[in-house]
C-alpha cells in the first residue's frame, strides 16, 4: 500500500499538534419540531476537538449522538433550529448559509455516512464521484484529479484501482463501499473528520480493516476524528477521549482509560457491564440496564437517568446535575453521587446486579451433552449441499453459472444445546437457516428435523405438525412485525394458525407475555409504539406461542443498543433453562456466542472450517480463519485492545459463484506464506477435510497464536479434551508444518 505524496507528512509529536484546537462546540442546542411538539434532541452539548486527536462519542440510540453531528456539518433538515456556537478554526458555522457551508464541507470538514450505499449515487461510477469531490474544492485538471482518486483508491485498500475506479457501488462489498467513502472524505486533506457509526454493519474482520484505514486517513492528514459510535470495542481501539451522551446531554467525558477503569456515573457503569466478555464463557447473566430513556419531547427535570438509576434518590429527581469536573484534568460527570462511586469504589457489577434464576427455573434445566450421547438430537444436517444455478439474459435466459451458498455442511444440535454458527457475511449462514426453515429437500444431503427427514415429508399436515416445532426470531424486530397488528393479535396469530382453543388464547397471551417481561398493558400497543428492545420481546414471545422445541434466532439482538441487548440475552437464556429450548444462534459477535453458546461451528464460503465446543474453539482456535475472526473482534477493554497482535484476512470474501479450488480460504491465508512451494500447491489444489484439532501446546511450538484474551494452559485444554473428537479443523497447515 503506497502513500499519497500530496497528503500532509505524518506528525510523529502528537501531543503537540493536539495543542490546536479545531473542532469548538459550546452550548449546542437542537430542536425538531413536529405533530407532537418540540423534541429537544441536544441539549447544551459542549466540546472541543483539537487536531491528530481521536473522540468517540457513545450513547444508546436517540440520544442525540447523529443530530450533534448533522449539526456541525450543517445538514440538519428544516425543521431544525440551532442554538449556541461551533466554531471550526474560529469560524462561527452556526447561521451560517449553505452556500458558505459547502465550501467547508469536504474541505475543511468532511463525514463518514453510516450506510455508503445510500451515501453514494447508484448512477455514477465511484471514479466519477471521488473526482467530483476533488475538482469541486481543486482547480487541477481532470488527469490530475483522476490519478488522485486512483492513489486515493489504492491508499484506502480497494485492490486494482485503476480498473475498480470505473466500477459502480453496488459492484462493490459493503466494506470496499465504506472505503471508498473514508477516500472521500481523505480527498481534500479535511481538517475534521466525522465517522457515524462507520461500521456497524460490517463484519469483525472488515471492520477491523476500515478502523485501520480511518486511523491511516487521520495521520496522514493530522486529522481530527469525531467517531460516533454504539460499539465500544471500537472506543477502546481507537479513541483518545471519550464522551458518553444521554437523553441529549454529555453525562460523561474523558480520556479512554478513565472512563472505562474509573467510571463516575452509572449510566456509563451499566453500558460497560451490559457487554459480553469474550474471556469467560456465559454462566452468568449480563448486568442489564432496565427500562427505557425519556421522551425528549418532554425532557425531565431531574436527572434523565433517574428512572433507570440504582442509585437514585429525593436529590437527583429536584434537579438535573451539571456535568462538573471530577479529577484532573479531564474527567468529567453529570452524577450526584459521583463521591459515592469514588469513595465506595462501586463498579456495575454493584449497581446493576442480574437477578438470579428462581428455583423453579433452575430445576427444569436440562444437563446439557455436547456428546449428544445422552440428550436427543432436534436437528442433523448431513453433507448438505445448496446451490443455485445463475442465469443472464432477459428474454432468452441461459445458465452461466452456479451459486455454491452452502456446499456440503454437517451440523447437529441437541435437545437443550445452543449450537453458534458464525462467519462473514456471504458466507452461507442465511442459507444455511433457510434451508431448514423450508422444509424441503436440499440439492444434496439430508436434513433431519427431531428424527423426520425433511425430503420424506409428503403432506401438509406433516409439514404443519413439524413447523410447530420449529421457529425463528428474526435480526430486525421492527420489519418482523405486521404494524396494523396489537400485540395481542401479533401473538395470538399463531394460535390461531394452529387450531388452539379459542376460549384459551387470551390466557396463552397473557401467559407468553409475562414470560418474556412485558405485562398486559402492552397488548392494545402497536409495533410502533414499541421500543426496540420490547418489539424484539414480542417476537420471542409470538415464537414461543407453539411450545418450539428448536428456535432459529438469526442476529436478534444486532439490531439492539448494547443496554437492551443484556436484557434480551439474559431473556434467552432464562427461557432455554425454564422450557427446555435447543437454539442455533446466528452471530456476527463472536463475544456474545461465546457468552450464550455451548458449542459453535464457524463458516467459510458455504463450508464449516472448524466446528467444537466455545472453550475449545476460543481457547484453541486451529483454523487460521477462526483466528482471523478472533483477532478482528473488538474488545471493550483500552489496554489489551490497544496491545494485541491482530491477523487480519488478505483480501474480500471471493464470490460463492466461483469459489477458489482446493481450501477455499487460501486465497486469504496469512499462514500460507510459511508453507514451501509445493505445501503451498497442496492448499491450492486439495481441499481438507474436518480433522481433529491438535493441543494447544503443539499450536504455540508453531507460532499458532491462542486466542490473546485467554490464559491458553494445557489444563484448559485438558479440560475439553473429553470433546477433542467433536473439536475439528479443515487445514492444512495443522498438520504440514
Amino acid at each position: 500500500m503506497h502513500l499519497i505524496p500530496a497528503l500532509k507528512p505524518r506528525v510523529k509529536d502528537k501531543l503537540r499538534i493536539m495543542a490546536t484546537t479545531l473542532l469548538d462546540v459550546q452550548n449546542l442546542n437542537v430542536r425538531y419540531a413536529n405533530e407532537a411538539g418540540s423534541l429537544h434532541a441536544v441539549r447544551g452539548v459542549s466540546f472541543s476537538l483539537h487536531a491528530g486527536e481521536a473522540l468517540a462519542l457513545v450513547g444508546e440510540s436517540g440520544s442525540g449522538k447523529s443530530a450533534t453531528a448533522m449539526a456541525i456539518m450543517g445538514l440538519q433538515p428544516d425543521s431544525a433550529s440551532i442554538e449556541g456556537s461551533i466554531r471550526l478554526h474560529g469560524e462561527q458555522l452556526v447561521g451560517a448559509d449553505d452556500d458558505a457551508l459547502s465550501l467547508l464541507r469536504g474541505k475543511s470538514i468532511a463525514m463518514v455516512f453510516q450506510d455508503p450505499l445510500s451515501a453514494m449515487t447508484p448512477v455514477y461510477t465511484v471514479g466519477e464521484q471521488l473526482i467530483e469531490s476533488i475538482q469541486v474544492h481543486e482547480n487541477g485538471s481532470l488527469s490530475d484529479a483522476k490519478n488522485r482518486a486512483v492513489e486515493l483508491l489504492d491508499l484506502v485498500g480497494i485492490p486494482e484501482p485503476h480498473q475498480r475506479i470505473n466500477a459502480y457501488p453496488h459492484e462493490f462489498s459493503g466494506g470496499m463501499r465504506q472505503r471508498v467513502l473514508i477516500a472521500m472524505a481523505m480527498a481534500n486533506n479535511p481538517d475534521v473528520i466525522i465517522a457515524d457509526e462507520p461500521t456497524t454493519a460490517l463484519d469483525v474482520t472488515i471492520q477491523a480493516q476500515i478502523l485501520d484505514v480511518l486511523q491511516i486517513a487521520c495521520e496522514q492528514t493530522n486529522a481530527a476524528l469525531l467517531l460516533i459510535t454504539h460499539d465500544l470495542g471500537v472506543v477502546a481501539r481507537i479513541a483518545d477521549r471519550a464522551m458518553v451522551m444521554y437523553a441529549g446531554k454529555i453525562v460523561e467525558q474523558g480520556s479512554v482509560n478513565t472512563v472505562f477503569y474509573d467510571s463516575c456515573m452509572p449510566y456509563t457503569m451499566g453500558l460497560l457491564g451490559s457487554l459480553p466478555h469474550a474471556g469467560n464463557a456465559g454462566t452468568n447473566k449480563l448486568s442489564a440496564i432496565e427500562g427505557n430513556p425519556p421522551s425528549l419531547l418532554t425532557p425531565p427535570t431531574g436527572c434523565a437517568f433517574s428512572t433507570r438509576c440504582p442509585l437514585v434518590d429525593s436529590t437527583c429527581l429536584q434537579q438535573e446535575p451539571s456535568l462538573i469536573k471530577i479529577t484532573e484534568p479531564d474527567h468529567w460527570s453529570a452524577c450526584a453521587h459521583h463521591q459515592i462511586i469514588r469513595r465506595d469504589s462501586l463498579t456495575h457489577a454493584d449497581l446493576f446486579q442480574p437477578k438470579p434464576a428462581t428455583e423453579s427455573t433452575a430445576a427444569k434445566a436440562l444437563p446439557l451433552n455436547p456428546s449428544g450421547s445422552k440428550n436427543e438430537k432436534v436437528l442433523e444436517m448431513l453433507a448438505v449441499k445448496k446451490h443455485y444455478p445463475l442465469f443472464k439474459g432477459s428474454v432468452f435466459r441461459r445458465r452461466v453459472g452456479t451459486v455454491y451458498a452452502v456446499d456440503g455442511i454437517d451440523l447437529t444440535i441437541y435437545q437443550g444445546e445452543t449450537l453458534g454458527l458464525v462467519g462473514e457475511s456471504g458466507c452461507g449462514k442465511s442459507t444455511t437457516t433457510l434451508s431448514i426453515l423450508d422444509l424441503e429437500p436440499p440439492t444434496h444431503g439430508t436434513i433431519e428435523l427431531f428424527g423426520n427427514d425433511v425430503s420424506t415429508l409428503d403432506s401438509k399436515q406433516k409439514r404443519l405438525a413439524l413447523r410447530r416445532k420449529l421457529q425463528i426470531v428474526f435480526q430486525d424486530p421492527t420489519s418482523s412485525l405486521d404494524p396494523r397488528m396489537s400485540v395481542f393479535d401479533l401473538v395470538a396469530e399463531p394460535l390461531g394458525i394452529f387450531d388452539y382453543n379459542p376460549e384459551a388464547i387470551s390466557a396463552r397471551v397473557n401467559e407468553l407475555l409475562m414470560l418474556v417481561g412485558l405485562d398486559d398493558s402492552y397488548l392494545a400497543r402497536f409495533a410502533q409504539q414499541l421500543s426496540g428492545g420490547q418489539s424484539q420481546r414480542v417476537c420471542i414471545a409470538r415464537a414461543l406461542a407453539l411450545e418450539p422445541q428448536l428456535l432459529i434466532l438469526d442476529e436478534p439482538v444486532s439490531a439492539l443498543d448494547v443496554s437492551i441487548r443484556a436484557g434480551i440475552v439474559n431473556l434467552l437464556q432464562e427461557l432455554k433453562l425454564s422450557l427446555g429450548l435447543s437454539y442455533l444462534f446466528v452471530a456476527h459477535d463472536l463475544a456474545l456466542v461465546r457468552h450464550i453458546a455451548d458449542r459453535v461451528a464457524v463458516m467459510y464460503l458455504g463450508r464449516i472450517v472448524e466446528t467444537g465446543s466455545v472453550e475449545a474453539v476460543y481457547e484453541n482456535p486451529a483454523h487460521p480463519y477462526t483466528q482471523c475472526l478472533l483477532s478482528a473482534m473488538p474488545i471493550a477493554d483500552p489496554e489489551v485492545e490497544r496491545n494485541r497482535v491482530r491477523q487480519i484476512p488478505l483480501g474480500e470474501l471471493p464470490s460463492p459463484a466461483s469459489p477458489p479450488k482446493g481450501c477455499h480460504f487460501h486465497t486469504r491465508c496469512p499462514k500460507k506464506s510459511r508453507l514451501s512451494a509445493d505445501q503451498q500447491q497442496l492448499c491450492v489444489e486439495v481441499s481438507p477435510d474436518l480433522n481433529p484439532a491438535m493441543p494447544i501446546q503443539k499450536m504455540q511450538e508453531q507460532d499458532m497464536p491462542v486466542y490473546d484474551n485467554h490464559s491458553g494452559s494445557e489444563a484448559s485444554y485438558q479440560n475439553t479434551k473429553e470433546s477433542t473428537s467433536a473439536h475439528t479443523s479443515a487445514c492444512h497447515y495443522n498438520y504440514l508444518v
